[in-house]
């Protein structure tokens, strides 16, 4: 979660805001086997964060890897991990 919000603080210091259309959408990446088992617990930290609930305007967007986590534990283990990391987000 630290990740994303570094990003999220770069872009406020260089100015890059909604209203000039500069903003990015900052998503998080869960791809390797850890990441998968860790992605819930990520996303409640940030969404402890109020400026973060603020700043996605009630959407979040995740992204979801295979390639690592079938590097990381096999392709089934990894399409397992990838199952319930997404039905516990």
């Amino acid at each position: 979660s630290s990740d994303v919000l570094a990003v999220m603080l770069l872009q406020k210091q260089f100015g890059m805001t909604s209203e000039n259309g500069k903003l990015m959408r900052v998503v998080p990446l869960f791809e390797t086997l850890n990441d998968l088992m860790n992605s819930p617990e990520q996303l409640a930290a940030l969404f402890s964060v109020n400026s973060y609930i603020g700043s996605i305007n009630g959407k979040q967007e995740v992204m979801v890897g295979y390639s690592d986590s079938a590097k990381d534990a096999g392709r089934l283990a990894a399409c397992w991990a990838q199952y319930t990391a997404q039905e516990a987000m």
